[in-house]
């Protein structure tokens, strides 16, 4: 099969081997044989005429593509990388090893913090004066920090004195200053007091203070404080 093209129109035309044609079916014109030989021609000479239209990228003319590596294109990124790495560099390289190989202490350290937001609202309930719900706080505490202690300043805050000879096992114990009345119950069942001082401030004694002391020997009583009435049937147990 052998392929003609008219010079006329520029069409196509297929003869089979062996036959011969010269006039386009379409448009009556001269056909010629057609040649791959002019194909390479045409299209080196198409590049040729291209080359002089279309102006070449050189590292001078070629358009600037914004990437990682444009220093106008990840601004804001590199940015937030540098302001990471400060404050990575500002935590010593130890402590970071030690968080990163004791995952525990990290629960540590948090348990603590949090331990440490109650005890602040325990104090700030003690300095409110409510030191019922202070005790709550502290005692949820358990061994955190001087919790303890803390309690046992509620105690004394409320005339319990006896939670707080008996925690601290006191052989004397002094009342503290600017107190007005041991309320009743005061001291009751304190086994290892021995003695109490009273300050001056006191002005009135409950029933049953001190009752159940003893190995109580003295006690310094202000003279105006107002004693209870003596009860006989509970075996003068009344101070």
């Amino acid at each position: 099969m052998s392929i003609f093209i008219c010079k006329s129109c520029g069409k196509p035309c297929e003869v089979p081997d062996g036959e011969t044609k010269t006039a386009c079916d379409a448009c009556g014109g001269e056909l010629q044989l057609f040649s791959m030989q002019d194909v390479p021609v045409k299209t080196a000479r198409v590049q040729q005429e291209s080359s002089h239209d279309v102006p070449q990228e050189t590292p001078n003319n070629a358009p600037k593509r914004k990437g990682p590596h444009d220093p106008k294109g990840n601004r804001t990124a590199r940015i937030i990388i540098a302001v990471i790495a400060v404050v990575v560099c500002a935590i010593p390289f130890s402590v970071l090893c030690t968080f990163a190989f004791q995952p525990s202490l990290v629960v540590d350290t948090m348990e603590s913090a949090l331990h440490q937001t109650v005890y602040d609202e325990g104090v700030a309930r003690m300095e409110a004066g409510e030191y019922e719900e202070a005790i709550e706080i502290f005692q949820e505490l358990d061994d955190f920090s001087d919790a303890k202690d803390k309690v046992m300043e509620c105690y004394e805050a409320l005339g319990q004195y006896n939670k707080v000879v008996d925690y601290y096992q006191y052989t004397e114990y002094t009342v503290p200053d600017g107190v007005t009345e041991i309320p009743a119950h005061a001291f009751e069942y304190c086994k290892t007091l021995e003695k109490v001082i009273i300050p001056d401030s006191v002005t009135h004694i409950g029933e049953y203070a001190f009752c159940g002391c003893s190995a109580l020997t003295g006690i310094t009583i202000p003279e105006r404080a107002t004693l209870p009435s003596l009860h006989p049937q509970n075996n003068y147990c009344t101070l």
